[in-house]
């Protein structure tokens, strides 16, 4: 110990490094990966709110998705809350007149699962599985909406005199991200975790009709 106490400094650190060289390496290791786990969870982006659209997508026009998860994310998420937003989750059908079951497996698991997980609020889908879905309790009563004195009941899909899907064939918002809306229909999930802002996100949606 006294002979490595009276080597120069340089010879002093040569030795540290040779005697202990790996522990310094791990424990610089360490460091890193804890310090880009702790940026990681500090950056990444919180979503908590989500619209899924399924269907046929002709010319897909990526910005104008991007634009539109920017709208719905001014809708839901105060403007102090950082590193949150909405998502928009598409689903690729094979063809206009392509059902749920007709998506890819992996599509079809992803959406069910995060329904049941109650991380879907509002759900565009074709008239068919629509009605499917409607008869499993999924949808939640649209009836404050008043659509009847409208005279928009061609575009509704009721259950018991309740309205739980308004068409969006036509829709602008929807046609101007390539979406093909013809026979589609938009609900809000009956186990929605945020049922105020599904109401608004969805007024806001029709407005474009």
């Amino acid at each position: 110990m006294n002979r490595i106490k009276d080597l120069p400094l340089k010879e002093k650190l040569e030795n540290i490094w040779y005697y202990y060289k790996w522990y310094i390496l791990a424990g610089v290791f360490l460091v890193l990966s804890v310090s880009i786990l702790i940026s990681s969870f500090l950056t990444r982006e919180n979503y908590v709110f989500n619209v899924s659209i399924v269907g046929y997508y002709e010319n897909l026009n990526k910005d104008e998705v991007t634009n539109f998860q920017k709208e719905v994310t001014k809708l839901v998420v105060p403007a102090s809350r950082k590193n949150t937003s909405a998502l928009i989750d598409l689903y690729q059908a094979k063809n206009t007149n392509s059902k749920y079951k007709d998506l890819e497996p992996s599509a079809v698991e992803k959406l069910s699962v995060k329904m049941a997980a109650k991380d879907v609020d509002i759900l565009i889908i074709n008239k068919d599985d629509f009605d499917f879905f409607m008869k499993q309790g999924t949808f939640f009563s649209l009836d404050y909406l008043n659509l009847d004195s409208n005279d928009k009941n061609s575009k509704l899909i009721k259950s018991n005199s309740s309205v739980y899907g308004v068409s969006v064939e036509g829709n602008k918002l929807l046609n101007k991200i390539g979406y093909d809306t013809k026979d589609k229909f938009i609900g809000i999930l009956a186990n929605s975790k945020d049922k105020k802002n599904s109401e608004e996100v969805l007024n806001w949606i029709l407005k474009y009709d």
